[in-house]
């Protein structure tokens, strides 16, 4: 029985891994980025990364932090969208949008399951750098600095949903976005 549990919860694990970094099926030279991307990557996964969301009205401090991560996350689109319009269809960021996109789609779901609406989309990023290794460096810290700021809101009473989704959320940083992006830039 616990074998199958096991396989069940690396089954999901993989399936969420996948996900969060998958391809799209589209030809490495075909560009990729977040407005070709279309409404089917967006949502994939269910649910609010699969939390149970709740209907409960927010109270302003909650309501300020799912707005700070919405920001990061959005920052973090536009960031990775501005490196491949740069460098072209190169990984990690052609995965790198997509899941940064569908972390912006899972705080935005989490607004409107409490009756609250979504902040104004965030202004387009700009690369610093035209080398790739110095995109994923920077990637890198920006990722760093996204984990922190999830420890920083959960290190407050939060309802059980918002706290699911950014628990979420700061794992598929920690666990899959930040080691891509080492790998990418050359790093330990």
């Amino acid at each position: 029985m616990r074998t199958l549990a096991f396989r069940h919860y690396l089954g999901a694990a993989l399936g969420v891994a996948l996900l969060a970094c998958g391809g799209t099926g589209a030809p490495p030279s075909q560009e990729v980025t977040s407005s070709s991307l279309g409404p089917r990557a967006i949502g994939r996964g269910g649910g609010a990364m699969a939390c149970g969301l709740s209907s409960e009205p927010l109270n302003e401090a909650t309501r300020e932090a799912i707005h700070r991560a919405l920001a990061d996350e959005r920052a973090a689109e536009a960031r990775y969208d501005a490196a491949l319009r740069e460098l072209g269809p190169v990984l990690p960021f052609r995965n790198l949008v997509r899941a940064e996109r569908r972390h912006s789609e899972a705080l935005e779901r989490l607004l409107r399951a409490h009756g609250e609406t979504a902040p104004s989309e965030s202004p387009p990023s700009v690369v610093a750098s035209k080398s790739l290794s110095a995109e994923c460096a920077s990637g890198v810290d920006a990722e760093s600095k996204n984990i922190a700021l999830y420890d920083d809101l959960m290190s407050r009473p939060l309802p059980e949903d918002v706290r699911c989704v950014f628990s979420r959320l700061r794992e598929a940083s920690q666990e899959r976005h930040r080691p891509a992006l080492t790998r990418c830039s050359g790093g330990p």
